[in-house]
This record gives structure tokens, sequence and C-alpha cells, in this order.
């Protein structure tokens, strides 16, 4: 093979590489939340697009009453009516994702925006005969295409993550139970306190020394109304629980925000 030939194939397979990374990232666009809004400018008030797998594209249109800071989004004659939060910010449109890439169906997702960054995602799917919503998520969504809504969410100095799947039966969204959240925030001990063996016991694993350093691993889920615990690793390798409020009060270096 000639040099020229080399050359050749090797822009060829450069090209190919270039086209695999461009419509694999294509696969995987969604709406994010904090981190990165939905592109406003990406979004639709007027579609026409196979939401049921039928063959047939329903028409989908989307509008805005700020009389009654509602929004509507209708198809085939099916609609649904949600009350927006910030009424001098609207929602400007839906985006079309595939919660399942696997099969036929498409679900409509309208982002809308809220105070501190913080938007409402609400999910629509469509059947053939009835538009539903079948979630209503804050903070960041994503959608991987593997049949769940990833769902991060801020809880006053980290995020947690739940996953929902999709039971295209039943046209809803389940949360997959987990017993914790993982928390992974580091801290410095600035006035020493005890850790106990669980939440709300008494015995005691450590008093924790000022100028140590600690990890805090985990809190339980579902995220408790009123007071949390978390579990702590202190740079010894103990793990104990302790009260929020503690941590508040004898920890350095927490990033509280909202």
């Amino acid at each position: 093979m000639t040099i020229f030939g080399l050359l050749k194939n090797v822009g060829k397979l450069f090209v190919a590489l270039i086209l695999m990374l461009f419509l694999g990232g294509l696969a995987g666009i969604g709406p994010v939340g904090a981190a990165g809004r939905t592109n406003q400018s990406a979004l639709q008030k007027q579609a026409e697009v196979d939401l049921n797998g039928d063959g047939t594209a329903e028409k989908i249109t989307f509008t805005t009453d700020t009389k009654t800071n509602k929004f509507t989004i209708a198809v085939a004659g099916s609609s649904q009516s949600v009350e927006y939060e910030v009424p001098d910010d609207p929602p400007k449109g839906f985006s079309i994702v595939a919660i399942d890439k696997t099969d036929k169906y498409r679900e409509i997702v309208v982002d809308c925006p809220g105070e501190s960054d913080a938007d409402t995602y609400y999910i629509f799917a469509y059947d053939g005969k009835r538009l539903d919503k079948i979630g209503a998520f804050s903070r960041s969504v994503d959608f991987p295409g593997d049949g769940s809504v990833r769902v991060e969410d801020w809880t006053g100095f980290w995020s947690s993550h739940d996953k929902y799947v999709l039971d295209r039966r039943k046209h809803t969204l389940k949360k997959v139970p987990q017993e914790f959240y993982y928390v992974g925030v580091s801290a410095t001990v600035k006035k020493t306190f005890p850790m106990y063996t669980a939440p709300n016991q008494q015995t005691v694993v450590a008093n924790v020394e000022p100028g140590s350093k600690v990890m805090i691993l985990l809190s339980p889920a579902p995220l408790p109304e009123g007071s949390r615990w978390y579990l702590l690793k202190t740079a010894d390798n103990l793990v104990g629980w302790i009260k929020e409020e503690t941590m508040q009060d004898h920890l350095d270096g927490i990033p509280w925000a909202g």
C-alpha cells in the first residue's frame, strides 16, 4: 500500500470515530437541572411526533396562560394543565425524550424555571388515547434511555440521587427504594462530639477530637422529616452516627447552601 493509500484509510477511520462520538453524544441528550438548564432555544411549542409507537405522528401543542400561571400541553384532543411556579418566568416549551430506547414510545418534558435554579421537570406520556402526567421532579433530571429517570436534588450541603423506573403497563414512574443516600462530604472537627452506634441510640462509638478530619458517608433514605442523622468515618476508620444539628455546631468545611 502506498503512503497516500494509508493516509486515506487513516482519514476514513478518523471521520468514522468523530461520527460515533457525535451520535453517541446526541443519544444521551436530555433536560438537565441546576448544573445547566434545558437549552431554552431548542424547546418547541408545537410538533408532530409518534408518541405511542403506532406509526402515526400525533400533533403536540404547548401554550401558557399568564392570567392563571398555567401551561397546557395537548396531544390529539387530550390535554394536561399545570400551574408553574414563577409568574415572571413561564416555561418556554417542551422537549421530546426516550425514557426507554428499546421501545417505540416517546415522552414529553416541560421544564418550569424555579427559584434559585430549582427547576421542576414535568413528564407526560401518551398511550394512544390519553395524555398523562407521569412525573414531576426538581433540580436535575437525566434520561439515560434504559427505561429509567435519574433525579438529583440538593439537600442543604449534598445532593441526593434517586432512580425511577418506567412501568409502561401502568403508565407510571416507580421510585426504586434505597436504604441510604451516599453523601461523600469531608469536614474538619472544630469541637469534640460523640458518635453513636445507630440513630437515636446512646451507645458511644468514639468522641471525635478537634482538628481531626471526618468523612460524612451516608444519610438514611428516604430523608426523614425533622432531624436527620448521618454516618461519619473518622481519620482512624471508626464509623458512627450524629445528628445534623451536631454537625452544624461542631464541623467546619461543610458547604451549607439552600
